[in-house]
C-alpha cells in the first residue's frame, strides 16, 4: 500500500511459496514477493454454503472492519471473494446508520463479475448484528439481520478462506 497500513486479522487458511517467490495469497500489488514462507494450513475452506457472523464493531473515522471469503487461490485466478461484510468508520452516521459493503469482488478471477455494493442500512453497528452470505453454484445471497440485502449471480465456488481484519489508514487523521 502507497501509504503503510496497519491490519489485525485471521484467516482459516493460508499458504506461500518459498521466500522471493510471487506465490502468495491476496496480492494486492503486482511483483509482490514473499518475505516469509508460510506452510501449508487448510483450516476451513468452504466452497458453498452459509457463512454468517454475529458482531458490533467500535471504529474510528480513519478505520475499517470487514468479514469476508477470499480464493484460498490454488490457482491464481481463484482469488475472487464473497464481501460478508465492510464497513468504514469514515461512512457512519454514528448511532444511526452505516454504509454496508456486501457482494463479489472479481480481484484477479477474470470469470467472476465485480458486483459490489455499499447501501446505508439504518443500523448503529457498535450493536451486535449477523451478517451472513450464502450460496451455491448460481447465486450469493447477503443479509443484514435476516433481511436480504444483496444477491449476486455467478459467485465464486472454489475453497474459500474466511478472514476478518480491522484496518487503520494512518493518514486518513483529520
Amino acid at each position: 500500500h502507497e501509504t503503510p497500513l496497519r491490519v489485525s486479522g485471521i484467516a482459516s487458511g493460508g499458504h506461500s511459496g518459498p521466500v522471493g517467490s510471487t506465490v502468495g495469497g491476496q496480492p494486492f500489488l503486482a511483483g509482490q514477493t514473499v518475505r516469509e514462507e508460510q506452510p501449508l494450513l487448510e483450516g476451513w475452506l468452504p466452497s458453498r454454503g452459509v457463512v454468517a457472523v454475529r458482531c458490533r464493531m467500535e471504529i474510528s473515522h480513519r478505520s475499517m472492519a470487514a468479514v469476508w471469503l477470499s480464493g484460498f487461490e490454488e490457482s491464481p485466478e481463484e482469488s475472487g471473494e464473497l464481501c460478508l461484510v465492510e464497513v468504514f468508520g469514515k461512512d457512519l452516521e454514528p448511532g444511526r446508520s452505516a454504509e454496508v459493503g456486501v457482494g463479489t469482488k472479481q480481484l484477479g478471477d477474470p470469470r467472476l463479475r465485480h458486483d459490489f455494493v455499499a447501501p446505508r442500512l439504518p443500523i448503529n453497528v457498535s450493536e451486535w448484528h449477523e451478517y451472513a452470505v450464502s450460496w451455491d453454484d448460481d447465486a450469493a445471497t447477503f443479509t443484514v439481520d435476516g433481511a436480504p440485502v444483496h444477491t449476486c449471480r455467478n459467485p465464486p465456488t472454489y475453497r474459500l478462506q474466511v478472514m476478518i481484519a480491522l484496518v487503520d489508514f494512518p493518514d486518513w487523521s483529520r
